[in-house]
């Protein structure tokens, strides 16, 4: 046994050394290892998307549909509903190279390979800080952060965005956020910066509330000019302020050309009802902004202890947020009132569904996630600031567990963990509603009109019970060969003739 330990660390130790010596290698270890637990946490939330493979919304309707049928590359420049939603494309095109590598010329294992890819992708969002922002703060306070993320309150509507690709645009705002940070407080010179506002141009063309991000980065530059009286012509030759020019130059077309095609489409009738001011407060406090901290007790809750909640924790941040990161606070809580304040903007009708605390809080979570990741930031960061002026160990291990049972003492509570509100049972997964449509020979044509001898097969996807009827339409080819390939084709042909 004792031979096996030893020729153990001398396969390893060149390995060992190696993440030892180099912070950079031991960091992106590190991320590794709190991205891998983050997955799996994701998938015990919502288990269900990945054991009861089915297609959910725009996932099968918008994305995955048109890419079968029109391409891959014509989807991505496709708006939505007046805006590009270019990562929910680019991780619905994952989840076809995922389902090719394991079932080629096949679609039946699609809805698992996008559970997967949402799984990995909510990881991602947890985990970024302690890839990006180590120099801004302390690994365990990173690694902390990471997993409080990974248990974002979503109550009974995980289902809604844990194992799909649907929702993710308000993960994106969070990740624009965090790239922002680290391009402001952590890389001063750096043709890295590149690769960072190519993946600030894809978050801000999946939600366009990004575009209200890029001003700020605008700010370090007026500073060296205005204050540091740093010649203009030094700062012109930095590549991060080329870089930053040629994404706002490539965002501004962008956006000259979504307004020429016109103005973003707010659904009629879908949550543009008038604003309720009396639920003010609830919405754009309590709900977007303290949730994460008081999902266990919200119904105890009501304006006035909201005020006076949210007034102590502004007096605290205050009082005991370092100096060094102010910039950070300044970034994170300029986020979060605007992501707030848009979200009430573009869906007035959210403030309808309040109900002076008592009603359910976790309905319409999609739209609250976002300001919750960023909040549980401002959170983590201000208790890792509190920590930084404690010199005894014993105290600030006693801080930590203190924040740890503010987050986490509801955790039960944050998803389902495999008993969905919505089971999405009522029509059967995928290939069985895949396999009923063959049999109904629900053929459609190029513009999706019914055509016993059309190209493309129509299928029922979820919800069903809702006002609008969810489809996905596939290629006949690609679906009969799924059949086939689960050995249905004799059942299901016999039942189309």
């Amino acid at each position: 046994m004792k031979n096996n330990k030893l020729s153990w660390k001398k396969q390893y130790s060149y390995l060992i050394r190696l993440v030892n010596r180099y912070p950079t290698y031991r960091r992106f270890f590190l991320f590794l290892v709190c991205f891998g637990i983050s997955t799996l946490i994701f998938f015990f939330r919502n288990p269900d998307a990945f054991i009861n493979p089915v297609f959910y919304t725009e996932d099968g309707q918008d994305y995955i549909g048109p890419i079968f049928t029109r391409g891959f590359w014509s989807t991505f420049f496709t708006t939505h509903r007046g805006y590009h939603t270019f990562g929910n494309i680019l991780l619905s095109g994952l989840a076809v190279v995922i389902n090719n590598i394991f079932r080629a010329g096949d679609i039946l294992f699609l809805p698992q390979s996008i559970a997967i890819v949402s799984y990995m992708f909510y990881a991602l969002v947890a985990t970024l800080p302690v890839l990006l922002l180590s120099n801004k703060i302390r690994s365990h306070y990173l690694v902390t952060l990471a997993l409080i993320s990974s248990f974002f309150p979503l109550n009974g509507s995980d289902y809604e965005v844990i194992g799909r690709i649907s929702n993710v645009g308000y993960a994106f705002f969070y990740i624009a956020f965090v790239l922002v940070a680290y391009r402001i407080f952590c890389i001063k010179r750096s043709y890295f910066v590149f690769l960072i506002d190519s993946a600030l141009f894809l978050c801000a063309n999946t939600n366009p509330v990004v575009f209200l991000l890029i001003p700020t980065i605008y700010i370090q530059y007026a500073k060296s000019i205005f204050i540091d009286k740093t010649p203009f012509n030094v700062i012109r030759k930095n590549p991060n302020f080329i870089s930053a020019i040629i994404l706002s130059v490539f965002l501004l077309l962008q956006g000259v050309k979504v307004f020429l095609g016109g103005v973003i489409d707010q659904q009629p009738g879908y949550l543009d009802s008038p604003f309720v001011y009396s639920n003010a407060i609830e919405m754009l406090i309590a709900r977007s902004i303290l949730y994460p901290i008081i999902h266990p007790i919200y119904a105890y809750f009501n304006d006035a202890i909201t005020i006076l909640v949210f007034a102590f924790l502004i007096m605290v941040f205050v009082l005991f947020s370092k100096k060094a990161n102010y910039g950070l606070y300044a970034l994170g809580f300029y986020a979060l009132f605007t992501f707030t304040i848009m979200a009430a903007i573009f869906r007035p009708g959210l403030s309808e569904v309040f109900q002076d605390y008592q009603g359910i809080p976790g309905l319409w979570a999609r739209f609250y996630y976002g300001q919750n990741l960023l909040a549980i930031f401002l959170i983590v960061l201000l208790f890792h600031d509190i920590a930084s002026r404690i010199k005894l160990l014993a105290y600030r291990r006693l801080l930590m567990l203190l924040m740890l049972a503010i987050f986490l003492v509801g955790w039960s509570g944050v998803s389902s963990y495999g008993n969905p509100s919505h089971p999405m049972r009522d029509i059967g997964n995928f290939e069985q509603t895949l396999v009923a449509a063959l049999s109904e020979r629900r053929f459609v044509d190029a513009s999706g009109i019914l055509d016993t001898n059309g190209r493309f097969l129509e299928i029922p996807i979820y919800p069903t019970k809702t006002d609008h009827l969810w489809t996905i339409v596939i290629p006949r080819e690609l679906a009969e060969k799924s059949v086939v390939n689960q050995g249905k084709l004799m059942n299901s042909m016999s039942k189309c003739k």
